[in-house]
């Protein structure tokens, strides 16, 4: 006798075979697709976060050699040894009480106004850079600028740098007199704010322009040199900016 039917509603479900089971449970094409994509993502956002830190991704530039980089220092209205049409300028960051600026005076200086300044090759332009280390430096950088003021300016940088003892205000008085100078306005200048206002100006453009932090700092036609070099490295760059203006 074949076994009753159940209603058509009520009929048990029929078992699932393995492979139906693991068909359902897998993911869809599309959902496979997604979560691909998502981990596509995220390794590329790790990779990335790690070449940045690490400074593969955006390396630091390359810093330009100092002996191809120059830098645009003004010399309107400073006082120039030499001829205002010299071919090649050199503009020195000095400081009156510095033994190494006292250095190159002495012995550097000399040999430059022999072989490049008199012969109208170059020109040495003078601005100050006072270091605070160096008690007298601006005192000194002032009374040079006052006796600019009355067309002494070489006179009293010599007499700075050749004198060997303390720059008292005697001695700088005296100085003055002996340089022929207008006292009072001498000493007016040198009590003016304004005068170590100007001062304070070279010392910006100096360290804003030229990047200038000791003394003596050279620029000869934009290219830095730092401290009393040996003169063949003042020769070199002297003589490579002569050749490039064209007019030696």
């Amino acid at each position: 006798m074949p076994p009753p039917r159940l209603p058509k509603g009520n009929q048990p479900p029929m078992p699932r075979m393995k492979r139906d089971v693991e068909a359902e449970d897998a993911p869809q094409g599309s959902e496979w697709k997604e979560n691909l994509v998502a981990l596509i993502v995220v390794a590329i956002v790790a990779v990335s976060a790690y070449l940045l830190l690490s400074g593969t991704l955006f390396p630091e530039p390359v810093p330009v050699p100092l002996e191809n980089r120059t830098f645009l220092i003004s010399t309107g209205g400073d006082p120039r040894l030499g001829s205002d049409d010299a071919p090649v300028t050199i503009i020195a960051f000095i400081d009156y009480d510095s033994p190494s600026c006292n250095d190159f005076m002495r012995d550097t200086l000399p040999r430059l106004k022999m072989d490049y300044l008199d012969p109208g090759t170059a020109s040495l332009v003078i601005r100050n850079f006072p270091l605070e280390i160096h008690a007298d430096a601006l005192p000194l950088a002032i009374a040079a600028t006052c006796a600019d003021d009355q067309g002494k300016f070489w006179e009293m940088h010599d007499a700075i740098f050749a004198h060997d003892g303390a720059f008292t205000s005697a001695w700088m008085g005296e100085t003055a007199r002996h340089l022929g100078l207008d006292a009072a306005s001498f000493a007016a200048c040198n009590a003016d704010p304004a005068t170590a206002s100007r001062i304070d100006e070279d010392v910006r453009e100096a360290i804003t322009a030229g990047g200038v932090s000791s003394v003596p700092t050279f620029f000869i036609d934009g290219r830095r040199l730092v401290g009393n070099r040996p003169y063949e490295e003042f020769t070199a760059l002297i003589d490579r900016g002569a050749a490039q203006s064209g007019k030696i």
